[in-house]
Order: C-alpha cells, then sequence, then structure tokens
C-alpha cells in the first residue's frame, strides 16, 4: 500500500500489535537475509481470537498478512510487503500430552518451538516420529512446509505425523480439521505455505524416544557407489536416521564433521582420503537404538577404505546439534544463505549428482555444504508436499553462505542455484520451496510445479480458504505481492 495505514479502528487484542521501527524491521527479514521488506503491522498474539479478529480486520481493510513463525525461510516466504505480520512466536504454549492410548501426542499452540516440544516429552521417553536439522524453529512453520528429517525415509514428513489441527482460513473462522473432519482443509494447510489458513494448533504424534544412539559414520568419493550403499540401507529399513552432506575433500572440512581428535587418531586414513582426487566427497551418518545396534548391517558396504567411525550420543543431545549453516553463524556471525532445496528421483541422480558437483565450486559455496536425505514416497501422505513420481527419493539441500550485503557474490550464487534447479527439473526432480530462488514465482510458474490438476485443486481451495486472497508472501503464488 502507498497511502500510510493508521490502524485507528484497530481492534482489541489480548495480545500486543506494533508498528515501531523494531519491531517491523524484524519482521521484515528472515534466516535468508536475501529479501528485506517492510511490512505495516506485527501482532504477537496470546490468544486464537486475536488472530480471528486480526483476519477479519484485514478482510475489512484490504490488507495483505501472513505467519511468521522463527523465520528459518530463505526467500521471504514469512514476510508481507506493505501488509500485516503475524509473529506466531508469542503464541507458544504446551496444551496437553497423553501417553496412555494407543497413539500417544502432545498439543501445542503453533508457536511453540520443536525444542520446547520436545522437552517436554523427553522426559517421559517420548518424542516426534521425525525432527529436522534444526529444533528452534517452530510448529507451525515446519507444518506449513512439510518437515524433512533423518527419519524421513522411514517415518515420512512432520506433516504426514499431527493428529489434528486448529486453523483459522481467511475468514477469520477457526476450524478443527484432520483426516476425519474438514479433510480439505487439513490437505490445505499441511505443506500450504500459509496460503490457505494460519495453523493455531497442532496435536503432533509421539514415539518412544530412546536414551542414546550408536552413531556410524562413513565416507564414500564415488557418486555411484554412494547411491547403491545408501539405497541398500533403505532397503533394509533398520536405520532410525540416515543422511549425507557432500564436503569439500580438505582436511579442515572433515575435522569439522568427526572432530580433530578423530582426525588425529585416524590420520593414515584421512590422509589417504584427502590425497583422492575428488574434490567433493561425501560423508554419511546413521543412527540406531543403542541398545539394538548390529554391526552386521553394514557388511558389504563400499565405503572409502573400508573406513567405519562408531560413538555414543545422548539422543536428545543428538536432535539438537547444531546444523552447518548454524554453525557456520555461530562462527562468523550474521550471514545470507542462497539455498536450492530440491526432491529428486533417485533413479536419475546418479546423472544429476554428476552434473551437480561439476557445478559446485568452493567460492560459490561459501564455507557451505550439500545435504542428502533418502525419502521414500509410500511413506508421504502430505497431498501438497509435491514429489517426483517414484518411491526412491531424496532431498538434496544445496546450503550455502555469502557475508552479508556481498550482492555480487550472492547474485552469482543465486544464478548458479537457478541453473541447478533447471538441471533438476530437466531429471524429473522439483523444488522444495522454502530456499532462496524466485522460481516459482508466479501463478503460471506455480501452477507448471505442482501440475495442472493439481493447481486446478489447489485455486478451489484457496476459493474456499481464503476467497479474499489474504495470505501473500513472496512466493506470489496467488498473484497479489506487492514489491
Amino acid at each position: 500500500m502507498n497511502q500510510v495505514f493508521t490502524f485507528s479502528d484497530f481492534p482489541w487484542t489480548e495480545g500486543s500489535f506494533s508498528t515501531n521501527s523494531e519491531d517491523i524491521s524484524k519482521a521484515g527479514q528472515d534466516f535468508g537475509q536475501i529479501i528485506l521488506t517492510h511490512p505495516i503491522g506485527v501482532l504477537k498474539p496470546k490468544e486464537i481470537t486475536d488472530i480471528c479478529n486480526i483476519v477479519r480486520y484485514a478482510a475489512q481493510n484490504q490488507l495483505k498478512l501472513i505467519p511468521r513463525g522463527m523465520s528459518h525461510s530463505a526467500f521471504g516466504q514469512s514476510q508481507c510487503h506493505g501488509g500485516i505480520v503475524i509473529d506466531m512466536t508469542s503464541f507458544n504454549r504446551i496444551l496437553s500430552k497423553d501417553y496412555s492410548s494407543g497413539s500417544a501426542w502432545v498439543n501445542v499452540e503453533a508457536g511453540c518451538t520443536w525444542n520446547k516440544l520436545i522437552k517436554s516429552t523427553i522426559e517421559d521417553r517420548y518424542s516426534p516420529f521425525v525432527t529436522t536439522d534444526w529444533q528452534f524453529i517452530t510448529v507451525g512453520g515446519t507444518l506449513s512446509t512439510g518437515g524433512v528429517g533423518f527419519m524421513s525415509y522411514q517415518k515420512g514428513l512432520q506433516t504426514d505425523n499431527v493428529l489434528e489441527l486448529d486453523v483459522v482460513t481467511g475468514r477469520g473462522e477457526v476450524k478443527i480439521c484432520s483426516l476425519e473432519s474438514n479433510q480439505r482443509l487439513f490437505h490445505a494447510v499441511r505443506s500450504g505455505l500459509g496460503q490457505f489458513g494460519i495453523i493455531a494448533r497442532a496435536k503432533v504424534k509421539l514415539g518412544y524416544a530412546p536414551s542414546d544412539l550408536k552413531i556410524i559414520q562413513f565416507f564414500h568419493t564415488d557418486s555411484k557407489l554412494y547411491l547403491q550403499d545408501i539405497q541398500r540401507l533403505v532397503d533394509q529399513q533398520y536405520f532410525d536416521c540416515i543422511h549425507s552432506f557432500i564436503i569439500p575433500n580438505q582436511l579442515k572440512a572433515i575435522e569439522e564433521r568427526i572432530g580433530q581428535n578423530k582426525t588425529l587418531e585416524y590420520k593414515e586414513v584421512i590422509t589417504n582420503l584427502i590425497a583422492q582426487p575428488q574434490q567433493w566427497i561425501y560423508f554419511t551418518e546413521l543412527g540406531k537404538c543403542s541398545a539394538d545396534y548390529s554391526k552386521s548391517h553394514l557388511e558389504g558396504l563400499n565405503q572409502f577404505a573400508n573406513f567405519v567411525l562408531l560413538s555414543q550420543a545422548n539422543f536428545f543431545d543428538y536432535l539438537h546439534k547444531d546444523p552447518p549453516l548454524i554453525t557456520a553463524e555461530k562462527r562468523q556471525g550474521k550471514l545470507t544463505h542462497p539455498e536450492l532445496t530440491l526432491i529428486m528421483p533417485e533413479h536419475n541422480l546418479h546423472e544429476f549428482m554428476s552434473e551437480l558437483l561439476l557445478e559446485l565450486t568452493y567460492d560459490l559455496m561459501g564455507g557451505g555444504t550439500v545435504l542428502l536425505i533418502p525419502l521414500i514416497r509410500d511413506q508421504l501422505s502430505t497431498p501438497l508436499f509435491q514429489t517426483p513420481a517414484t518411491n526412491s527419493l531424496f532431498f538434496v539441500g544445496i546450503l550455502r553462505n555469502a557475508p552479508l550485503n556481498e550482492t555480487e557474490l550472492i547474485d552469482r550464487q543465486t544464478q548458479q542455484n537457478l541453473v541447478i534447479y533447471e538441471k533438476a527439473v530437466n531429471f524429473g526432480g522439483n523444488r522444495y520451496p522454502c530456499d532462496s530462488i524466485p522460481k516459482p514465482g508466479s501463478p503460471s510458474e506455480w501452477a507448471e510445479h505442482f501440475g495442472v490438476d493439481k493447481w486446478q485443486e489447489i485455486c478451489e481451495l484457496k476459493a474456499e480458504f481464503d476467497p479474499e486472497n489474504l495470505f501473500i508472501s513472496n512466493l506470489n503464488m496467488f498473484g497479489g505481492a506487492l514489491n
């Protein structure tokens, strides 16, 4: 909006509403530090009625709005230029828990972080079935995107492990939805990117939490052998956690993964590894409940030099270790993150990885890494989580860093991401839209992303649950985003 909006008739709220410059500035940026916007107000709700009232107010005054959690997105997915940002982090209570029934669960407000949720259940030996690699993000945030974790090949996404939601629709109405009730809304908001309603409460499924994990680590230098081994591990369905990183074949990068002490202890193996001609190597980490671990499931793998590192980790500590991008920020200070996240078909991944490794350069990664997580489509039941139509899949996250305001470097990184994205699409992949590329960035591009039939259904859901197109972010899925 070009005119100054005064909020003279703003509805009463149990929480707080701010137009001060500090709150506006914070709500106008995210973890990616690429898109900077200027919202006109920030609501910090205390009760669900606060959210309902602001939605109705926005509709009456032709304002746009978007919910925001910890804003771990990278390209303005939780930003609303010229509109209102609902800061859900103030709406974060743990409401109830039940371990007695056949399906244990915890009921939380959507601004609750996964860290807070897990702390509330871990003492009773329960934990969510799936966690991402960073727990200081909100439940509503990851349920709005999907939530891929190291356990996903067995347990699906975080959105596949939620039993019930309270959602505030674009009409300002609260709807309780699940697979049994208001199913269309339940399907729309899970992985719906905040475009159909505001998730206000979530009833999350819980499973048994082991006290300790056996951690298994090894390297590959060959893409084909790496993929064969990961597929074998996936087929076994034995390990609780599987993920890998592509890292530079350099001493510093290896030390960051296994620690300086282990690097020195196994100096001969590491020296031999660094002497290999590959510039980039695969580092894989598996996790298994310590009480159930058997090394027989590692037999026949083709890891480098038959080298395997074994260690023990407390389960809670393992879930809460810092991912690489957070580690980089703690070491270097605030950074920009030009990321690309993809879902790729396994059968084309070797060819794609061959081209990807030719594109990657140390300077354009900025000390970042590539994260690989296997997925099984049969374990995924969230309709709007878009995947290739094949059962064996991989999440591929190209997680770059750049110093703040280094616009030339950031532009080069983004351009390379776009080149890689086009290659991924040609190999049958698609974007997982929590990253920082501008594609898809218009209704026609989103229609191509989802396919004609699904896009038609998505438009029908939008018309049903947000007919005024109130929920708008930099994704610009349905048009109307202000630049």
